[in-house]
């Protein structure tokens, strides 16, 4: 996987006990998109394989998507808090003939590079 990972600058702020907010920037790689998500880690103890996934926080409670560059506007970029994973959704048409539309999870090795996000953290 080779998901590009930074810290925006001056990004991180307090927020009283226990409750810390951090803004970073993911830039996901040409077919790198894993089944079931990208991992999100709390801390860079919990990511032996991908060290540069982290926050820096000691538990991660949330996580939202607040920015997209490029072909990430494509794409509805969703945190699973159960799978502690960021998912990619796509828009597709349910039925033929009709105007309903569902959410699909798109498939593994897609390819979403071309773009980034801006992640909002939420831990402590």
């Amino acid at each position: 996987m080779a998901l590009t990972w930074s810290e925006s600058a001056d990004s991180r702020s307090n927020l009283g006990m226990s409750s810390i907010i951090q803004e970073n920037i993911i830039t996901p790689a040409a077919s790198d998109y894993p089944t079931g998500g990208y991992p999100m880690y709390a801390g860079s103890g919990s990511a032996p394989n991908n060290a540069g996934q982290q926050w820096g926080f000691g538990a991660l409670r949330g996580v939202i998507a607040i920015g997209f560059t490029g072909t990430a506007i494509n794409y509805i970029w969703h945190y699973n808090k159960t799978t502690s994973k960021l998912q990619v959704f796509g828009i597709s048409v349910a039925t033929a003939g009709a105007t309903i539309y569902t959410l699909t999870e798109v498939a593994a090795s897609t390819d979403l590079s071309g773009g980034t996000v801006s992640l909002l953290g939420w831990g402590f």
